[in-house]
């Protein structure tokens, strides 16, 4: 692994236990085996490192989707992908869970940033996505809904549970939450399928 990766996973770690304001460069720079100044060749700022470990989270899950896309207009096939891919970036032992939570704890200005620019460049897969819809509608398929809400509405069915998982599995009582996370993506697309589909 070179330098910049050991850092990006080292500030990864960093980031998530500590929070931005929290987190140390001279600790992101032991853990990663490099001198200080090495971090601030690559990446420029704390802010700037910060800032490059939650868009490689971002991106990763906009790549995969714009290469589902690719292979299907199918929008089951497209948001079973999309839940997959969440539960799969936001796995129980996700360093990206702690950051998300201490991000919305503070305003979420650093993922709000991240999200706008990382979007603004996506332009394609929400006129991908949003199309899909329009033209379920168009078909009598979908009810006359908006794009813009039932993608919200969602995202929040799978960040909910992935984000609150420990309370949530105390208060339903699950008691294989491995399996439960399995389940989950196919769960969430048939609720939402089903509450799209013209009545």
């Amino acid at each position: 692994m070179d330098s910049s990766k050991r850092i990006l996973k080292a500030a990864t770690t960093e980031f998530a236990k500590n929070g931005f304001e929290g987190a140390r460069m001279d600790r992101i720079a032991r853990r990663a085996r490099v001198n200080k100044a090495l971090i601030y060749y690559h990446f420029g700022s704390k802010q700037r490192l910060y800032h490059r470990v939650l868009k490689e989270q971002v991106r990763d899950v906009i790549s995969y989707l714009k290469a589902r896309i690719k292979e299907t207009h199918c929008l089951e096939d497209i948001l079973l992908a999309l839940a997959t891919k969440y539960h799969e970036a936001l796995k129980a032992d996700s360093s990206f869970i702690p950051m998300l939570l201490r991000e919305m704890a503070t305003g979420g200005k650093h993922v709000k940033d991240i999200l706008s620019h990382v979007i603004a460049t996506e332009v394609d897969f929400r006129k991908t996505l949003t199309g899909v819809i329009e033209e379920g509608k168009r078909k009598g398929l979908y009810r006359n809904i908006d794009c813009r809400h039932a993608m919200v509405s969602f995202v929040g069915m799978n960040l909910f549970y992935l984000l609150m998982a420990p309370v949530i599995n105390e208060i339903w009582d699950i008691k294989d939450e491995k399996l439960f996370r399995l389940q989950r993506p196919g769960h969430i697309v048939d609720l939402f399928i089903n509450g799209l589909k013209s009545r």
